[in-house]
């Protein structure tokens, strides 16, 4: 099998944030770009769910918009094909030090983060995470991130130095140099 090289453009690479009322407001002025966006959703969901072998997508329309602290910023290419995304949300958790020290911190998390197949290892999914982490003003070594699948764990290797997570008791990982 002849492998397609994809080249990639970043000055047509466009970047959207979708929270809890903008979906409301898609899917009140236009089902249809809400269906066609669903869609789209749906498929990057069940490849993300596949990766961290899950039963079933966690990130869906209808998740972000019944859940207003969560945020979606997806990243779309020629012909507004999505091609990615990451899903963050503020969360409560009990976090442990290297000390074993327990803290309860509300902070900001990494929920789902997904570069769709065909475009990985281009470049798109750090262009993605450190919009995202200007965005929010963040720092990946202070963000929580949930059940990271292996893929996850390498990027950050791979683009942050990430070298060892400090082991907690829920399914969120922390760099070793987390700030508490």
């Amino acid at each position: 099998m002849i492998k397609e090289e994809i080249e990639i453009d970043f000055n047509t690479l466009k970047i959207f944030s979708l929270t809890s009322q903008d979906i409301k407001n898609i899917k009140k002025e236009n089902i249809k770009r809400y269906n066609d966006l669903e869609i789209q959703i749906k498929k990057l969901g069940d490849e993300s769910a596949k990766w961290q072998k899950l039963r079933y997508a966690i990130t869906t329309l209808d998740i972000i918009e019944e859940n207003p602290e969560q945020k979606l910023y997806i990243i779309c290419g020629q012909n507004n094909d999505l091609i990615g995304y990451i899903k963050i949300g503020k969360k409560k958790l009990y976090l442990y030090d290297k000390d074993g020290v327990c803290h309860e911190l509300v902070l900001q998390t990494i929920l789902d983060f997904l570069i769709t197949t065909i475009y990985q290892k281009k470049g798109i999914g750090h262009h993605l995470f450190e919009y995202v982490l200007k965005k929010e003003n963040l720092k990946e070594t202070n963000i929580a991130y949930d059940r990271p699948s292996d893929r996850l764990i390498n990027f950050l290797k791979k683009h942050y130095n990430f070298t060892k997570d400090i082991p907690q008791y829920n399914n969120f990982m922390i760099f070793e140099n987390f700030n508490f």
